[in-house]
């Protein structure tokens, strides 16, 4: 499989690697459909009780050490990580190690979602950088952000010049996939994308 290292955006589970969230059929269907790359998920009009990407996402990113997640949406968005931010820094402190990783949520509002929030949100990756000094900065959406189609790729290339650390934009809208593990897949391409350096 290709990885496009140089784009900022990920394919969905659905259509990178025909992943469902439902099957109707029998075991035998099942088993054959899938054996031949032939499965076709029924199409879910209503769920719920599932996570969303964009917490997967937040989530996994968290458990870096010494980094700056930047949640750029509402508060209610910036909110879903809290669990994970917080178990992170326990298994840090029973590991015994120390995660200063930090987590800010831009608290996007009415007016933001009208106008858009670009300036708001480089002053807010500045100032996290002079105030934390993280080894990396995360810069991630939110279905907010990705409705109204705000240009998070833009910010982040602004800034790079300006600070001395990987800095990479994070598409993890929520509504960007049903299958809520593709968020995985999108924190671990920022990871690549950014930090991880090629062999020498």
């Amino acid at each position: 499989m290709v990885f496009n290292l140089n784009s900022s955006n990920v394919a969905t589970r659905e259509n990178r690697i025909g992943s469902i969230t439902g099957y109707i059929g029998t075991l035998s269907d099942l088993a054959e459909q899938s054996g031949c790359g032939t499965l076709k998920g029924c199409s879910r009009c209503f769920s719920q009780s599932s996570t969303c990407l964009s917490s997967c996402a937040l989530g996994q990113l968290s458990a870096i050490r010494d980094v700056a997640i930047i949640h750029h949406g509402p508060a209610g968005c910036s909110v879903a990580s809290a669990g994970a931010y917080y178990l992170d820094k326990v298994m840090a402190k029973k590991r015994g190690v120390t995660n200063n990783t930090v987590y800010v949520g831009t608290d996007m509002n009415e007016k933001d979602t009208i106008f858009g929030s670009t300036d708001a949100l480089r002053r807010i990756i500045l100032e996290v950088n002079k105030r934390y000094s993280p080894k990396a900065i995360f810069v991630t959406s939110s279905c907010a952000t990705g409705i109204i189609g705000e240009d998070i790729d833009s910010v982040v290339d602004d800034v790079r010049d300006e600070i001395d650390v990987p800095i990479v934009a994070v598409h993890c809208e929520g509504f960007k996939s049903r299958i809520w593990a593709t968020g995985f897949d999108i924190s671990d391409h920022a990871v690549l994308s950014s930090i991880v350096q090629p062999p020498k």
